[in-house]
């Protein structure tokens, strides 16, 4: 039996080129390792602590991926509408 693509696999194909992954948690080695195998090695895999307004701010990004499983404090709910994506 074929095991199906996860979310988080689906959010590193789908995501455009040179993008930001957040991870949920600092161990960076599984997304990785996963984004290695997809052929996503373009992706940027920060951890959650990186989403930030110091990395945030005044930046544009290519795209900026949060992990579907990623439990973000108000503090980074809060910078979400000042991410600014490259048009």
């Amino acid at each position: 039996m074929e095991r199906r693509k996860g979310n988080t696999t689906i959010q590193m194909t789908s995501a455009p080129y040179s993008s930001i992954f957040i991870w949920v948690n600092s161990n960076l080695g599984y997304p990785k390792l996963l984004a290695s195998k997809i052929g996503r090695n373009d992706l940027d895999i920060k951890p959650l602590s990186w989403l930030s307004i110091r990395n945030i701010e005044g930046r544009e990004f290519n795209g900026l991926i949060i992990d579907h499983a990623a439990i973000l404090n108000s503090e980074q709910i809060a910078l979400l509408p000042y991410i600014r994506i490259k048009q």
